[in-house]
């Protein structure tokens, strides 16, 4: 929301920041891990070097469990941040600036305004990505396939999701069963979350279209 705020403003190559957001997001997962799997290599990789100009020791990013998470984190967010910033951007662009000239008389302007005018109004839009980052959080498997795999090669090692754990089940150990009880509670833990997202933005949602009016 932050960055499409920004973006908003009318700044210099506007196009150019919003290709370069969103490029991440249209990239296959497949090459993208590979090329973070070698960003984030203990001996080799580039974040280390980067970290090496601060004093900072190397790490293990990806063999040690604590920051095979972060690692996974790390990718997920910066593959998927373009997405969200643009259903953000749309939203704004939709938020009259009769808003905003009004709140200037009043004497909100800038942090004020955003606050008060912009996020209000942003509710739908807010639910909207927060349900689908949601559901995309839980069906994370290519980067904890690609990304966290233990010394010996084991992919799926330091970093379990149920996800993988359903697959593994299902097509390694052929226990369909197990496998398919796994995707019913997958999809009643996404259901619930989902329902409880969308209770919680009802009375803000309701208050955002009393803004309009």
């Amino acid at each position: 929301m932050f960055i499409a705020h920004l973006l908003s403003r009318g700044i210099r190559f506007k196009s150019w920041y919003e290709a370069l957001y969103f490029l991440p997001y249209i990239t296959p997962m497949v090459p993208v891990a590979m090329t973070w799997k070698w960003i984030l290599d203990s001996k080799h990789g580039l974040l280390n070097y980067f970290l090496s100009w601060f004093g900072i020791a190397p790490q293990a990013w990806l063999f040690d469990t604590s920051l095979a998470v972060v690692s996974v984190i790390m990718l997920t967010v910066w593959k998927t941040i373009g997405y969200n910033m643009i259903i953000f951007l749309v939203g704004m662009t939709g938020i009259s600036k009769e808003y905003y000239e009004a709140a200037a008389i009043d004497g909100a302007a800038g942090a004020k305004a955003f606050r008060y005018i912009t996020i209000p109004l942003l509710k739908p839009i807010t639910v909207f990505v927060s349900i689908v980052t949601l559901i995309h959080g839980y069906n994370v498997f290519s980067q904890v396939y690609i990304l966290a795999s233990d010394v010996q090669g084991s992919p799926g090692y330091l970093v379990r999701v149920l996800v993988y754990d359903m697959i593994e089940n299902g097509f390694r150990y052929y226990k369909m069963g197990y496998a398919s009880a796994e995707a019913v509670v997958l999809f009643l833990i996404v259901l619930v979350l989902t329902l409880v997202q969308l209770w919680l933005a009802k009375d803000n949602t309701a208050s955002a279209k009393g803004a309009r009016r």
